[in-house]
């Protein structure tokens, strides 16, 4: 007896629990007779009985089916209204007219809680949720729009476990509403977020149509973008993937945690006009591949970057310097317009596209190219080494530089104890300037000096072992100015000379040089030197008589190549030797014509 009591208990427990669902029924909206009256001053309220089949009102736990995909008839669009309704639902069903063009659904519920255990089911349809006031939810498992304009207004929260969201009709969120998303996001319609609400999508998501949010937007664990999309705020708490091909822009800033990443791939674009977690650090939040791009608007610390990246970081014109530290990419190209600095870093392309800014090179680092319309600077202990054909309008080297390939500019400056190395060509171009104090030139192919550029030397020293500069290829000088500039306190003796050029596999025709002296006081009438070659290549600038002086400037006017090329010579001497009984000679007899000479 006490075994068969407890049987029958649990089965009127099993009764009482499953009684919504055997009591559940199919609730059926009457779109025959009703849907005339069913007008925008006059919507039908769905919570009266007299809209249903049989005048039997949905309740608790029952199906919901509101289908009008069969009506043909009808001219006038239809108007429902779901208002200040609490109800729990096992699915709600709506099906707007496929067929027919004469007329819509339009269906608003507002101030309701509702509450949907299984799908939420429409298409066709017109459906707008609004809130007056902070205090209802609407609550679904599944939620499925085909085809429809979505509205939510007001403080609408709506929230979901899935959804699926598919047409070619904007969804819209206004006011202060919000939308949440637990699990499960398919977007395959264009979303307008307006309102100052979240839109969240927390689990796994993808998006497929065009995005655009003025407000908060938070990602969970997986998001996949491939539409155009633009973002206010981004809260990021996984991955999100862009794999778009357009523009992927985020307005403001994002934030991201330490397990958060953006992988930018198939040629997609990123723009990221404000900060990353409210400050200007970038390291491993956003990865790049397959050449896809970068845009920052202002200027980041870009450091430790782990994975390899392929593609290119553009950085719009900005008053704060760029600095990349510690990143070794070699796929990874910069276009900036503004200010770059290096250190220990390795990159593929570096372009400057501002002639007003330039690239600082403050740790050694390596680049595959730069084309840069401002200036390089080599810092003091510094080596920067360029593998392939580069361009810059001015390169300042006070460390260390090797050029693999060719290399143009419009002015080289090597400072001292200095060495710049190239393994292929240099070319100073039209009105350039090289300038070496005094310091190393080393070309293994072809030097040229375009038609009025100037070669400086300045604080030259005598007898130097090593050449200024060492060519191993040909050295085309075309009428180019040279001047050389000697260290203070120098006293040039006879046969004391400046090792100019190295040039082993080529001979300089040195009997075409015009030697022009002039006489700078009377006790010296005449200042001699001249060029020189030896039989191992080297080039000298050989003086002759004693000269006590600090200042030497020589101007060498150069036509043709070095191979066989015609120089004019001019040379100047200036000399800073007071002369007291001198003096009145020089101030009456010879200032004009020095002066004239040396501008």
């Amino acid at each position: 007896m006490f075994i068969f009591s407890n049987h029958y208990i649990l089965i009127i427990i099993l009764i009482i629990l499953n009684i919504k669902y055997i009591t559940c029924s199919t609730a059926t909206f009457n779109n025959t007779v009703i849907i005339s009256n069913c007008t925008n001053e006059v919507p039908c309220d769905l919570s009266s009985k007299s809209v249903w089949n049989d005048n039997i009102a949905p309740s608790d736990g029952d199906d919901v089916i509101i289908d009008f995909s069969t009506v043909v008839s009808q001219t006038s669009d239809v108007y429902l209204l779901v208002n200040n309704l609490n109800i729990q639902l096992n699915s709600f069903q709506l099906n707007g007219p496929q067929q027919t063009e004469n007329f819509q659904i339009n269906l608003n519920i507002q101030n309701s809680n509702l509450t949907i255990a299984g799908d939420f089911n429409a298409q066709y349809s017109n459906i707008t949720f609004a809130e007056t006031e902070n205090s209802c939810t609407i609550s679904i498992n599944n939620f499925v729009s085909n085809q429809n304009n979505l509205t939510f207004n007001g403080y609408t929260n709506f929230v979901c476990n899935t959804t699926t969201l598919i047409g070619t009709e904007y969804v819209f969120l206004r006011d202060d509403s919000t939308f949440t998303v637990n699990s499960t996001a398919t977007i395959k319609a264009p979303i307008t977020h307006l309102s100052s609400g979240f839109l969240n999508f927390n689990g796994i998501s993808t998006i497929q149509k065009s995005f655009y949010s003025s407000g908060s937007v938070q990602f969970g664990t997986q998001t996949n973008i491939s539409s155009q999309a633009i973002l206010n705020t981004t809260i990021l708490v996984g991955r999100l993937d862009i794999d778009s091909s357009l523009i992927f822009l985020m307005v403001d800033y994002i934030q991201m945690n330490s397990s958060s990443i953006i992988v930018v791939s198939n040629k997609s674009s990123v723009s990221l006009l404000g900060t990353i977690n409210k400050n200007n650090n970038y390291s491993n939040q956003i990865l790049l591949l397959d050449n896809s791009s970068l845009f920052l608007e202002l200027g980041f610390y870009i450091s430790d970057m782990g994975s390899p990246m392929y593609g290119t970081i553009f950085i719009d014109q900005s008053l704060s310097t760029t600095t990349i530290s510690s990143v070794q990419q070699p796929y990874l190209s910069i276009s900036s317009k503004s200010n770059i600095t290096l250190l220990s870093s390795t990159l593929n392309t570096v372009n400057i596209t501002n002639y007003q800014t330039s690239l600082t090179v403050e740790e050694s680092s390596v680049v595959s190219s730069i084309n840069n319309f401002g200036e390089t600077n080599i810092l003091n202990d510094a080596t920067l080494i360029v593998k392939n054909p580069s361009t810059t309008l001015n390169l300042n080297v006070t460390g260390n530089t090797t050029l693999e390939q060719g290399f143009s500019a419009k002015t080289i400056y090597i400072n001292s104890n200095c060495l710049l190395f190239s393994n292929s060509s240099i070319e100073i171009q039209d009105f350039g300037l090289l300038t070496l104090y005094p310091s190393g030139l080393y070309v293994q192919n072809n030097l040229t000096l375009e038609p009025n550029s100037t070669l400086q030397i300045l604080n030259a020293t005598l007898n130097n072992k090593l050449p200024l500069i060492q060519v191993n290829g040909s050295v085309n000088l075309n009428s180019i100015i040279l001047s050389i500039v000697l260290a203070n306190n120098v006293k040039v003796t006879s046969e004391e000379k400046i090792l100019l050029f190295s040039n082993k596999n080529s001979t300089i025709d040195i009997s075409s040089i015009q030697l022009l002296t002039f006489a700078s006081t009377d006790t010296i009438s005449y200042i001699k030197y001249k060029i020189d070659q030896d039989n191992k290549g080297n080039v000298n600038l050989v003086f002759f008589d004693e000269i006590d002086k600090k200042t030497i400037i020589i101007y060498c006017s150069v036509i043709g190549s070095v191979l066989g090329l015609v120089f004019f010579v001019t040379i100047v001497f200036v000399i800073r030797k007071k002369l007291s009984h001198n003096q009145h000679h020089y101030d009456h007899g010879h200032h004009y014509e020095r002066e004239s000479l040396i501008h």
